[in-house]
């Protein structure tokens, strides 16, 4: 460090160049990223879709399940095969831990189907599953003149140019039709014009109840998702312009990933202009306070170059990281600067300004160091953390440790030189003096007043605790939706033609509805993302999303929306079930959902205890969004179908026959064990065995990670005090420092009506690097009082004022950077809940750092043996 800091001096014009490069060089990088809402993760799963035309689920099942099935369980190494089974098809799903090599795996489940013998019209498909299963971009296409002429445009014209946009991968059509071969299989466009990936299916579209094509691009991984729905949007409006048909975007992953970032980096410079304002309210100097702030842009930027060399994307995780890291950048800065700023004032111009300086940064290096690498490493177990909570939150700690080692780099390469060039008149230090005289006194008050203040602290602490059950706990929080979902069933072997009619009622009636702003019916397909048989043909199912118009009361809404249509449709249809819930974007889990499988073999008991949790469900005013696997078999006219009590569908896992009925928890509160309690009084068949499971699982699994992560970077912060201060007494002292971070932490979490999620883990996690900073900080002057033969209280007293000015900036910066993500409305709501954590937490333990930590000191200190200090 010493040589960096005297060749930084020493060459001042090859510094001020390399930070031109840095910035200049940041801002290429950034040109260049990909913008993507979520990391790249590797989903290990294989997925398996066979299409037997013609079929129904019983031959299915005797040709394709079970042989398939027979041998996927035959691999080693997997968690679970699971299998659905309906008419004119099946699906498998075979998970894997996260420790396997999923090319490997994809070629084993492979194999393993080649080795079956099927029937001559069976086709199946192998893929490795993906992290986001629905379409980037959605839309839906209306005109006057629907039919062969916009059919023959979209296959000659608009799709060859659609697939042609890089990082374009499967592009779906829904409502084309008339692509199928022989046999009634599902036709690639390669077979039919001159492209690969997208393939044309003969189901049903309506948009607002008027016929329509829904085109669906889903991205390559690794994709730019921003880039590739922009120039997807720019080809379909070249059309509309041209008056060949209509369009209304569905949804756009580019634009809401757009938006994530415009609102992380506008909160990021909010949060940076509040960190200047506070800096410059302490320091009063304009000249101090950009020298301060030079670390932001330099390290950012590098970054940010790191994040193009290394090939992440901008996501909601790595700007999340930017943006809550924004106060903790400039903390090495504001104490090299502060001292730099302080010793001049001191001392005028008795010294030269680069000894004045290298002295300064001396005197604080060891602590800026070690803040620095204890903030590094509590992200180092989180990068080992397994799981979904390690696999997307892996980028998150790689840039925030990236960030805070930059800004070490910049603190004693780049802020030397600048303090020395640019710090030529400070004011005398007697009025700031005169301001640390009010914590003087309450510190002496509390060295005479020990056991007080300790009990006091630790009730404090104790109290917080209170908050735990009244927040509630999730995976990660879940933002309030605008779209719902009315899944529509008729009986098995209905027509597509009467389920479309049932559909266009349907329709009709939500059109009067003045919340609703347009709607979608897909009928034929199953298009819900977390249904077992999504993808699959299902000629009796119709999917309606009713998009609502800003403004709308979401549970409101879907209250009225379950009662109203559910009995508009009965009346109307007796026999045909709906089922209602909010349409929640695939993604990583929320913890809020309840799923309860039930095994039997016997079908019929099967369905019937399945239909008993369904009620009780729907019973549950705790609980929303009741869905069910069970469907209803029955041939005939829709109005007078005779409807059995047997599976339409049939799922199996691990080779057992399951069927499943999962609903969403209203609210934070957990409920999974008092469900668990009340189905056990049901009266059951004997064949049926219940397993309740769902997001508690998610969010139990994610938090003992974190858990173990966290006990593993006390550990770390623990080597690194030992080796910095020696012994273990003040490192035991510093430590204790994290004990008042609960509180602060779980106060705020309630007063902003935040729960206890993944994202307030990570965020403990970071205020542990955090939070230690401050401690070391000012042990680090009342140790080296000490060493200078100063006695134990006046040590104390004099390091605890020299240090309370960096302490309360850093604290202050670090509150006021995070600011503008605790309270914006829009977007990050993974770093607003990061941002409420690290808040509650700082302003705490700030609070009770400067006065508790001082006391234990007091009490402890004395037995501190210097002649085992590592000096």
């Amino acid at each position: 460090m010493n040589f960096l800091m005297k060749a930084s001096l020493r060459n001042g014009t090859a510094i001020v160049i390399l930070c031109m490069m840095v910035l200049a060089g940041g801002l290429w990088s950034f040109s260049k990223l990909k913008v993507t809402e979520f990391p790249d993760i590797e989903v290990h799963d294989v997925v398996v879709h066979v299409s037997y035309p013609g079929a129904n689920a019983d031959d299915v099942i005797q040709a394709v399940t079970e042989p398939i099935e027979r041998q996927l369980l035959r691999l080693q190494g997997y968690d679970n095969v699971e299998s659905t089974t309906t008419d004119q098809g099946a699906g498998f799903i075979v998970s894997y831990p996260f420790t396997k090599d999923m090319r490997e795996a994809v070629l084993e489940v492979q194999d393993a189907i080649d080795s079956v013998s099927m029937p001559d019209k069976v086709s199946v498909q192998v893929n490795q599953a993906f992290f986001d299963m629905e379409p980037v971009y959605a839309a839906a296409v209306t005109s006057e003149r629907m039919g062969d002429e916009i059919r023959t445009l979209f296959l000659n014209e608009i799709l060859p140019r659609l697939e042609k946009i890089p990082g374009a991968g499967k592009i779906n059509v829904i409502g084309i039709g008339a692509a199928r071969d022989e046999s009634g299989n599902p036709v690639k466009l390669s077979d039919v014009a001159r492209f690969e990936q997208a393939i044309v299916l003969d189901e049903r579209s309506r948009f607002n109840n008027r016929e329509s094509y829904t085109l669906e691009i889903f991205q390559a991984r690794g994709a730019n998702t921003v880039e590739l729905t922009r120039q997807a949007a720019k080809v379909l409006q070249e059309y509309k312009d041209a008056g060949a048909f209509d369009i209304q975007v569905l949804s756009d992953k580019g634009q809401q990933a757009r938006l994530s970032v415009d609102t992380m980096m506008r909160e990021g410079v909010y949060g940076a202009l509040f960190t200047v304002l506070i800096i410059f309210l302490f320091l009063r100097n304009i000249r101090a306070t950009i020298i301060a702030i030079l670390s932001l842009p330099l390290s950012l930027m590098a970054t940010i170059m790191l994040l193009d060399y290394t090939n992440y994307t901008l996501n909601i995780m790595t700007l999340g990281a930017l943006a809550v890291s924004v106060g903790r950048i400039v903390d090495d800065s504001i104490v090299a600067i502060e001292n730099i700023y302080r010793w001049r004032a001191v001392n005028g111009d008795s010294m030269s300004r680069n000894e004045t300086s290298l002295k300064a940064i001396q005197e604080v290096i060891g602590a800026i160091a070690s803040s620095t690498f204890v903030a590094v490493v509590v992200f180092v177990p989180l990068g080992l953390v397994g799981g979904l909570a390690g696999e997307m939150f892996r980028p998150f700690a790689v840039t925030a440790a990236a960030a805070v080692l930059n800004s070490l780099l910049v603190s004693v390469a780049v802020i030397p030189l600048f303090g020395s060039r640019l710090l030529n008149k400070v004011k005398s230090e007697k009025r700031k003096q005169k301001s640390s005289n009010t914590y003087e006194k309450w510190l002496r008050h509390c060295l005479k007043r020990k056991g007080v203040v300790l009990s006091a602290a630790i009730l404090l602490t104790a109290g917080g605790f209170l908050f735990v059950p009244l927040i509630g706990v999730s995976f990660l929080p879940n933002a309030d939706t605008t779209v719902f979902r009315a899944t529509v069933t008729l009986p098995a072997q209905t027509e597509l033609e009467q389920t479309e009619e049932v559909a266009g009622e349907i329709g009709d009636h939500l059109t009067q509805w003045p919340e609703v702003d347009f709607h979608t019916a897909y009928i034929g397909l199953a298009t819900d993302p977390e249904a077992a048989d999504y993808g699959l043909p299902k000629p009796e199912i119709a999917q309606i999303l009713i998009h609502t118009k800003p403004g709308t009361d979401p549970e409101q809404f879907l209250d009225r929306l379950d009662v109203r249509l559910t009995a508009f449709v009965e009346r109307l249809y007796p026999g045909v079930q709906v089922g209602i819930r909010e349409d929640i974007e695939f993604g990583p889990p929320t913890g809020e959902n309840i799923t309860v499988t039930l095994f039997s073999e016997n079908m019929r008991e099967l369905s019937e205890a399945a239909r008993q949790v369904e009620h009780y469900m729907m019973q549950n005013e705790s609980l929303k969004n009741v869905r069910t696997s069970v469907g209803t078999t029955g041939i005939g006219d829709v109005v007078e179908a005779s409807v059995s009590e047997e599976l339409a569908t049939v799922h199996r896992l691990n080779g057992r026959t399951y069927a499943v009925v999962s609903a969403d928890m209203r609210g934070n509160k957990d409920i999974t064990a008092e469900v668990e309690a009340d189905l056990s009084t049901l009266p059951m068949p004997n064949s049926v065995e219940i397993a309740v499971g769902g997001g508690a699982e998610d969010v139990q699994d994610g938090f003992t990670d974190l858990f173990v992560a966290m006990g593993a970077s006390v550990g770390l912060i623990f080597i690194i005090l030992s080796v910095t201060f020696g012994g273990v007494l003040t490192p035991v002292i510093i430590l204790s420092s994290l004990v008042f971070v609960p509180t602060g932490v779980l106060a705020g979490l309630y007063l902003t009506g935040q729960s206890l999620s993944i994202s307030s883990l990570v965020g403990m996690l970071m205020l542990l690097g955090i939070v230690v900073t401050n401690a070391i900080v000012l042990l680090d002057r009342v140790e080296a009082n000490r060493k200078a033969g100063v006695d134990l209280e006046n040590a104390i007293i004099e390091g605890a004022k020299i240090r309370l000015r960096p302490i309360l900036m850093t604290a202050c910066a670090t509150i006021c950077g995070l600011l503008p993500l605790a309270i914006s409305e829009t977007g990050g709501l993974i770093s607003r809940g990061l941002a409420v954590t690290v808040i509650g937490g700082m302003t705490t333990s700030t609070v009770l750092t400067l006065i508790v930590v001082p006391v234990l000191y007091s009490m402890f200190g004395k037995y501190r043996r210097w002649s085992a200090t590592l000096r």
